[in-house]
């Protein structure tokens, strides 16, 4: 429970201490539970305990407030300012360095080098702002894709599919999603999706149509013992083909 209770501190850091109630499950401590990947008891249980202890509180929006966020968010510890006033001195050092080797005349392989640094510096940085440009357009396509077929996109969803796209890339996020409207189902079942390829390492298109491939194999042969069955598919009673 100590450690769902800190996973909940952590979900809630975006929203300064609020975990909010977005309302694709019947309660918060379902959400909370797909999300966090927990037993559903096992978060009613820690919600209902650290409610008791006063460090929860759920107002009447059937949001979550971690009481203890606001004031952690503004302190600053002994190390931590130990360490920014260490990096301050050592820019300062860095600093002088570069000042006493100011009067030193550059040879012609020194300019040459320098050059070459900095042409190289420029291209890392045009390359790494075009898989920036690059995943900005993904996340696009997918916020619209998600308006255009499950409804108004809140912060929570908008962030974690900004995550998804990071961990699983656009094509799996994009196909998930795709077969949570053809299953005429709510996007946490996109979710439990991607989280299930994981788990069975699937990482490509590729993956996803053999996994697909061996699976209506199982059914055809009846072999299918439903094992590797996530928490979500077995409680459905079928597994995403």
């Amino acid at each position: 429970m100590v450690i769902i209770y800190q996973k909940l501190m952590l979900e809630s850091l975006q929203n300064n201490g609020v975990l909010y109630f977005e309302g694709v499950l019947e309660n918060i401590v379902e959400e909370l539970s797909l999300h966090l990947d927990e037993d559903i008891e096992n978060v009613a249980m820690t919600l209902d305990l650290f409610t008791k202890s006063g460090l929860i509180q759920l107002n009447d929006s059937n949001d979550i407030e971690m009481l203890q966020v606001p004031a952690l968010i503004d302190q600053e510890t002994n190390w931590s300012k130990y360490k920014r006033n260490t990096r301050n001195k050592e820019d300062v050092k860095k600093l002088d360095n570069v000042q006493l080797l100011s009067n030193h005349c550059p040879t012609e392989i020194e300019i040459e080098l320098k050059s070459e640094i900095k042409i190289e510096s420029e291209i890392k940085i045009e390359s790494e702002s075009e898989k920036e440009h690059d995943a900005d357009s993904e996340y696009k396509k997918l916020t619209d894709f998600y308006q255009g077929n499950f409804g108004v996109i809140s912060q929570i969803i908008s962030e974690d599919i900004k995550f998804n796209l990071k961990d699983y890339g656009y094509d799996l996020v994009y196909e998930s999603m795709k077969r949570a409207i053809f299953r005429q189902k709510q996007y946490a079942y996109s979710v439990q999706i991607l989280k299930s390829w994981s788990k069975n390492n699937i990482k490509t298109l590729s993956d996803v149509e053999a996994d697909d491939n061996k699976f209506s194999r199982s059914k055809t042969t009846g072999t299918d013992d439903k094992s590797d069955w996530t928490w979500a598919e077995k409680k459905a009673g079928f597994r995403e083909v």
